[in-house]
């Protein structure tokens, strides 16, 4: 619901945190390439452990042994 209310306001940034996190293989291609068809008006965050979901990001940044 988020995400349609994020759309339907025209949001400039979207954030998405695991988005492809409890889905199959079929459904996260699915969802991913719903994505990716936003938009290029569109910044789109995702953070994600999954390398699969990040084959067509711009900017991949990976972050990685950090210490709290």
């Amino acid at each position: 619901m988020s995400i349609a209310r994020a759309l339907y306001k025209q949001a400039d940034v979207l954030i998405f945190d695991e988005v492809t996190n409890a889905l199959d293989n079929t459904t996260e291609y699915e969802v991913m390439t719903a994505i990716e068809e936003l938009g290029r008006d569109l910044t789109i965050l995702i953070i994600s452990h999954r390398l699969t979901i990040l084959k067509g990001c711009d900017i991949v940044l990976r972050l990685g042994n950090m210490a709290w």
